[in-house]
């Protein structure tokens, strides 16, 4: 997804939607700028990945 996603210029609007199925968990652990601090229970593996995306992409992410 970083491949796809930084082939679009700094000056484009990403949107990433829908179930990733993943779960970031409540600690932020070095994720203080990509972490919503709205996370429940324990971080998976699916969830370590899109705080790495996140911070790759210098995202913030919204956890509703």
């Amino acid at each position: 997804m970083i491949s796809v996603t930084g082939s679009i210029p700094a000056s484009e609007l990403i949107v990433v939607g829908g179930d990733l199925n993943g779960h970031v968990g409540t600690d932020v652990d070095g994720y203080d700028e990509v972490h919503g601090r709205y996370g429940f229970g324990e971080r998976n593996a699916d969830g370590e990945r899109i705080l790495e995306l996140c911070d790759a992409m210098y995202c913030y992410e919204h956890l509703f």
